[in-house]
């Protein structure tokens, strides 16, 4: 199954964090800021050594690392986003 990165949950570590630029991100874990913009942005997968680096910048937990880089694309869609999968069953008001 594939895996994709939670973004909205990565910027809500970003902001507990008390970081609101992802300049202030690259600084602090040494990745592109373009790089990191990608992985961001959900447009890029991070590579391990990424993931090690964002996850030290923003003090993940080990359950951080699985909720945020590792979400099973099938069940995030199902979850956040109903609408694309299932679209008769949606109604909106």
């Amino acid at each position: 199954m594939e895996h994709i990165v939670d973004t909205i949950a990565l910027k809500v570590k970003m902001v507990e964090a008390h970081i609101d630029k992802i300049v202030e991100l690259s600084e602090k874990t040494g990745i592109n800021r373009n790089r990191l913009a990608t992985i961001i942005n959900g447009t890029k997968y991070p590579s391990s050594s990424d993931m090690a680096k964002i996850g030290y910048a923003l003090n993940f937990s080990a359950e951080d690392y699985g909720n945020i880089f590792f979400v099973q694309k099938l069940h995030f869609l199902l979850n956040r986003h109903p609408h694309i999968l299932f679209p008769e069953v949606c109604v909106f008001f």
